[in-house]
């Protein structure tokens, strides 16, 4: 399991264009910079999800967790060769903002999460290797679930996704962040990580921090898989 790589100047130069350029991609929706970079991966973690994720010169990438989609267009970007499975409950961004208790700001809200993600795709010239999965991972809770007493829950994609489409070069954790979601996301995708697969996570720091390094550690503590460090 990785948590962070160095990355040469050379390669954070690269990164930084193929950053640029996905958020481009955005601001041509309506979606400006300054807003889509209070929702996603940010340009302080992106290189090193980008260093890793080239370094394993991956051909089939599992995401858990698409939001709007900034870091499935990065890996599509940086992992040319890659097939980009990407999950999320799909909801309208109206309502998974609402549940953070995150301002919209002035955007369009309505679209769904994975409407977005695919409009930007589609920019980008990446939509024909992501597959978009709407529902759970592991878990069917969702941000609005677990902090409303409204919100609605997601079906269960993960197993069946793994089940299929499985076993995965890269994957990436960045789904809903309760310790329960975090432990059962890692326990799922571990299962069907290839042998010399990575697997890594975001959010482990920050306001999130203490949420998911619990869940890594009730991961650690029950986790019965060789997935190797």
């Amino acid at each position: 399991m990785v948590a962070q790589s160095s990355t040469s100047s050379e390669d954070a130069s690269k990164f930084a264009t193929i950053y640029q350029s996905v958020l481009a991609a955005y601001e041509a929706l309506g979606y400006p910079a300054s807003i889509v970079n209070t929702w996603a991966i940010g340009p302080h973690d992106a290189p090193d999800l980008l260093t890793v994720a080239h370094k394993a010169k991956p051909e089939k990438i599992l995401e858990v967790g698409t939001y709007v989609g900034v870091s499935t267009m990065l890996l599509a970007l940086s992992c040319p060769r890659a097939r980009i499975f990407t999950v999320d409950p799909d909801l309208p961004l109206e309502i998974e903002m609402g549940a953070t208790g995150s301002s919209v700001a002035n955007v369009e809200s309505r679209a769904t999460t994975h409407a977005i993600a695919r409009a930007a795709a589609k920019k980008l010239g990446v939509e024909d290797r992501i597959t978009f999965v709407k529902g759970g991972f592991s878990v069917r809770e969702t941000f609005s679930s677990t902090l409303t007493t409204s919100g609605a829950k997601a079906k269960l994609a993960g197993p069946k996704l793994c089940k299929d489409e499985g076993p995965f070069d890269f994957v990436f954790i960045d789904g809903l962040h309760t310790s329960e979601a975090v432990a059962a996301d890692l326990q799922l995708g571990a299962k069907h990580l290839a042998a010399s697969g990575v697997m890594v996570l975001h959010d482990c720091v920050g306001f999130w921090g203490a949420n998911v390094r619990a869940g890594v550690m009730e991961f650690i503590r029950s986790d019965t898989t060789d997935c190797g460090e």
